[in-house]
């Protein structure tokens, strides 16, 4: 949501401060709630306590679901599965927490399940390799699968910054 990142110095605290003073100002008169979901802008490309807390404090949850018209939506923090160094119980915490989405997912009693994560697990095709704006093999195929599996019918991405859609016909086994 903001621009400068939040792991910079105070150069980038000072113009990051104002940007969220912008956000806060823009989105503040909207008649419909605003959902918004974490990337490296937000808690930076390798993810602290800290700069997760403080997203947090000014954002809410970084992991999230909930249904509107029986829609079945689960925001992740895709930022864990790119490097979780400096936070792996946060990761733990979030994949188990993602599992049990997963599992109310696949009681097939919502009309779409949808997941929102910041950086997409491939651009052109699962197979691809790994660049700056995806996610590597094994993990893709893994959490490709799980999705399938569970029936979730999109993935919604932002890192790529371009406007970029495909459709998987594969068959994960």
């Amino acid at each position: 949501m903001l621009d400068a990142w939040p792991d910079r110095g105070d150069s980038f605290l000072k113009v990051r401060n104002a940007q969220y003073k912008d956000f806060v100002e823009t989105f503040s008169s909207l008649s419909i709630p605003l959902i918004c979901v974490c990337g490296n802008h937000d808690v930076g490309q390798s993810p602290t306590n800290q700069s997760v807390k403080h997203y947090r404090s000014q954002f809410g949850d970084d992991w999230f679901s909930f249904v509107c018209d029986g829609v079945f939506f689960i925001v992740i923090n895709s930022q864990y599965y790119e490097d979780p160094q400096f936070v792996p119980e946060l990761a733990k915490q979030q994949e188990q927490w993602l599992d049990e989405q997963l599992e109310i997912a696949s009681s097939k009693k919502f009309k779409h399940s949808l997941l929102f994560q910041h950086i997409p697990w491939f651009l052109d095709h699962p197979e691809e390799e790994k660049v700056f704006y995806n996610f590597p093999q094994p993990l893709r195929e893994k959490m490709l699968k799980k999705f399938h599996e569970a029936g979730i019918s999109k993935v919604f991405c932002g890192h790529y910054h371009k406007k970029c859609w495909r459709v998987v016909q594969k068959t994960w086994k």
